[in-house]
């Protein structure tokens, strides 16, 4: 058998969150049951941690909570088999032991709670105050009670890590809502901090967030004291010299397990770099009582770090496996959040700077109707024309340009209306009646489907000065917003509809003529088409499967950089697919990468019928897209772990129902024969045989109660019991009852008495099970 160490058994231990916990029905019946198989007064199930021994459940006896070597189950703990002693008293090891020497304990039977990866947990055993050997296949039904406490100990820590899940799905859910509905960035990171906390026991949570130049802007932490939090403003990393410094610097996660002792461990490996907090940092976290620290950096998608998540406890403490995945899926979250935090921003001060630069610069924008009539005008066509922008409402191109060129502007707009942009000089008239030369840029606007709904227009006064080059500013735009594309992403079941939802609400956010959302396929090496509706879907077999080579995007995608290509023609070693999308007709296009704990998902992919089809503002625009649809994705495997769980946890169900039948079955058998002998010997005996015979029978019929309230557990589990209710007066069946408990009262000692009504109460009720409670009720009262 393969030996573990103390260390990790105690470890395993822990992680079920057995003790110290209240007492379980499950549980109970098990002793009860060991006890009645074993015929022995006491039963017991103990867990063993590395100083004590503590009872879970206790048939027949005082629960214990005593020194580890002050027990017998310490010794089973290291059994292979089991560990039987006939007689303690007499035993070298045990005789000087308090279960024998003031408990009276004499004769023991134990087995070990051992896993399948051979961590003991600790003993199921039966004990009898007088000296006795245990059979063989009473060492072999013990081992089956053993083989059912582990199956009721999987399925609580299996329930509770359901429950765990649930609660963490839902958590992470209230964060990117909170992100879609565009909280302050302060509100996020409070409540990230805050389901830290709540998942990772002693904890107390801190986000750090990094400015454009790599320095701590600011740092939340709800519970955090004032003096580890007050003053972490434009502070660059090497002057702080606390966990979160070491992090940015390091690009790893760093963990103290105890301030007092330990060395600093750095999650992966960093070469010969090491990392000690300054002794002043060292003196503010040991005076504000901690004692421990974890602190990992917050990544953006193209691998830049972007803040810290940290946590700190008041006693020494290593994280587990699981608190280190949870912990790395909430960083994966902040660093979202952050992202985003910045993408708005720069979007709006993007907005600005295009509105001002409009409105400001000498030149005319305007956006104009296909007849020529003028959407918007930008307010310098007062400086330049003399007019206010009130007096060209309603007013079109044609009214103001020199009569020769009227007939030349219908066919250049003829041209601009099929695509093409131009650069055009005409005469047109000024307020006060004399006709300037200006110098317009003009290019179609598309719409979502690629249909021409009209031009724009920027135009210079060149009359007394040479033609500039300069490319003039592009005329204002709407900023989107994400709020109902996010919602929708967040209510979708499946990766599927997530593809769906895009589908439909992008059109409103960016103008492309078509897209696609691509799932990676890691294990065949392909990408997986989505979209519902993909207009050159006819470059995909019929499985839409197409094998990760034919992407350059996965190359800029796998270093999490959007991939932009401004004209297709111009790509020095076009991949299979962008020549096969080149032949449709397609000319750029924007490959946004999908991550989901640091790993690519997918691909979000845009595609215009025109050369540099997509300025920056749309690539953030779709690389925002592409995070929202990221987390979507995560959040469906979560969703997908999560059904996994629960069916795993009803499968568990399942076999301890089926476990209980069939152990139901087999001591039945021979306890009918049993009984039947038993009452055949009642009728043909007498004097201390009949009392021997009368035990015997009770016993039985003890039994055969323990064996039905088992059955009934696992009907009520499998919701397949079904009572029978019938009509009963309720006080002549108590009173009935009362008969059969008033000689066992008697035997112990204790009065027993009963207080009836003169008149019948009549209920309705299933006689048997009414008759089991009122037993169970009855019997524990008189035993305990």
């Amino acid at each position: 058998m393969n030996r573990v160490s103390e260390g990790e058994r105690t470890a395993v231990l822990a992680s079920y969150k057995i003790l110290d916990t209240s007492a379980e029905l499950a549980f109970d019946r098990i002793t009860r049951l060991a006890a009645q198989l074993l015929d022995a007064p006491i039963a017991m199930i103990n867990f063993i941690d590395a100083d004590r021994t503590w009872s879970k459940s206790v048939y027949g006896a005082e629960p214990i909570d005593a020194p580890r070597s002050q027990t017998i189950c310490a010794h089973t703990l290291t059994a292979d088999d089991a560990l039987t002693v006939a007689d303690l008293g007499a035993h070298p090891s045990f005789r000087e032991m308090p279960t024998v020497k003031i408990d009276s304990i004499r004769a023991y039977a134990g087995v070990p709670l051992r896993t399948e990866d051979g961590h003991a947990l600790g003993t199921i055993c039966v004990l009898d105050k007088q000296p006795r050997a245990f059979a063989d296949a009473q060492v072999r039904a013990l081992h089956e009670m053993a083989a059912f406490v582990l199956a009721e100990l999987e399925l609580r820590a299996e329930t509770a890590r359901r429950d765990k899940t649930e609660h963490l799905l839902v958590d992470q859910t209230q964060i990117l809502s909170l992100i879609a509905l565009g909280r302050p960035i302060r509100d996020v990171l409070s409540a990230l901090c805050l389901i830290v906390e709540r998942h990772v026991d002693g904890a107390m949570a801190a986000v750090s967030v990094l400015n454009q130049r790599g320095d701590f802007a600011y740092m939340v932490a709800p519970h955090l004291p004032a003096t580890l939090t007050d003053g972490v403003v434009d502070m660059m990393p090497s002057d702080m010299g606390g966990p979160s410094a070491a992090a940015v610097h390091l690009g790893q996660a760093v963990a103290i397990s105890d301030l007092m002792t330990d060395p600093v461990t750095v999650e992966r490996t960093v070469g010969l770099v090491q990392w000690q907090p300054t002794k002043a940092v060292l003196h503010s976290l040991l005076q504000e009582n901690v004692r421990a620290c974890w602190a990992t950096p917050v990544f953006c998608v193209d691998g830049s770090v972007v803040g810290t998540l940290s946590v700190y406890f008041s006693t020494q403490r290593r994280l587990t496996e699981e608190e280190r995945q949870l912990l790395h899926n909430i960083t994966h979250v902040a660093g979202i959040a952050i992202r985003h935090e910045r993408s708005q921003e720069e979007v709006v001060a993007s907005e600005e700077r295009y509105r001002q630069l409009a409105e400001n610069v000498n030149d005319i924008h305007a956006l104009h109707r296909p007849d020529g009539s003028y959407v918007w005008i930008s307010r310098s066509l007062t400086a330049v024309l003399g007019y206010s922008v009130d007096e060209l409402q309603g007013a079109t191109a044609f009214d103001l340009i020199h009569p020769e060129e009227v007939d030349r502007l219908r066919l250049d707009l003829a041209r601009i209306m099929t695509g093409e942009s131009c650069t055009l000089t005409y005469r047109i008239r000024h307020k006060d009646g004399d006709y300037r030369r200006l110098e317009a840029t003009i290019r179609p606007v598309f719409d979502e489907t690629g249909n021409i709904t009209g031009f724009q227009s920027a135009a210079r006064d060149i009359s007394h000065r040479k033609k500039e080059t300069i490319e003039p500013p592009q005329s204002e735009k709407h900023v989107p917003t994400l709020h109902p594309i996010a919602h929708a992403i967040l209510a979708a079941s499946s990766t599927q509809e997530i593809a769906d939802v895009v589908h439909r609400h992008l059109p409103s956010l960016v103008s492309y003529d078509s897209f696609s959302i691509g799932e990676v396929d890691a294990a065949a090496q392909e990408m997986v088409m989505l979209a519902s509706e993909l207009r050159f879907a006819s470059v995909f077999p019929m499985t839409r499967r197409a094998p990760l080579s034919y992407f350059n995007s996965i190359t800029s995608a796998s270093a999490g950089q959007i991939y932009a290509v401004t004209d297709i023609r111009a790509v020095e070693s076009p991949s299979p697919m962008e020549q096969l999308i080149a032949e449709w007709g397609v000319k750029s296009f924007l490959a946004a990468p999908l991550y989901a704990d640091d790993t690519l998902v997918g691909l979000l992919n845009v595609t215009s019928r025109r050369i540099n089809g997509f300025g920056e503002a749309e690539q953030r625009i779709v690389q925002q897209v592409a995070d929202l649809v990221a987390a979507g994705f995560q959040q469906q495997r979560i969703r997908a772990q999560l059904i996994q769980a629960k069916e795993q946890a009803e499968e568990s169900n399942k076999l301890k129902s089926a476990f209980l039948t069939h152990m139901s079955h087999e001591i039945r058998t021979p306890l009918v024969s049993i009984l039947g002998f038993s009452d055949v010997l009642a009728d043909e005996v007498t004097g201390p045989a009949r009392r021997h015979v009368d035990i015997v029978r009770r016993a039985g019929r003890r039994l055969t109660e323990t064996l039905d309230s088992v059955l009934d557990l696992a009907r009520l589990e499998s919701r397949s019991m079904h009572l029978h209710p019938i009509l009963l007066d309720v006080v002549q069946f108590v009173r009935d009852l009362a008969l059969l408990f008033e000689r066992q009262a008697a035997d112990r000692g204790l009065m027993f008495h009963c207080n009836f009504p003169d008149t019948p109460i009549v209920i309705e009720a299933d006689p048997g099970a009414l008759s089991r409670v009122f037993n169970n009720l009855l019997s524990n009262a008189l035993k305990f």
